[in-house]
């Protein structure tokens, strides 16, 4: 005899994997993904070589 719950429900298997990316993002190509490291790493670079120790011209506050 076969328990309550043995058989899987029907379900529509496109739309679960549509509705599964966009929850939890589609995979992403690993070529894709370090290209994107890339970018950011450069982007956190030119920003750490900003000075924002100077003076704000327009209230007179610094920065630290």
């Amino acid at each position: 005899m076969t328990g309550k719950g043995d058989k899987q429900r029907p379900t529509d298997k496109n739309k679960y994997d549509t509705n599964y990316d966009k929850i939890f993002g589609a995979k992403v190509n690993k070529d894709t993904q370090q290209l994107s490291i890339d970018t950011l790493m450069d982007a956190i670079s030119i920003i750490e070589d900003v000075d924002i120790s100077s003076e704000n011209k327009t209230t007179g506050n610094t920065f630290k």
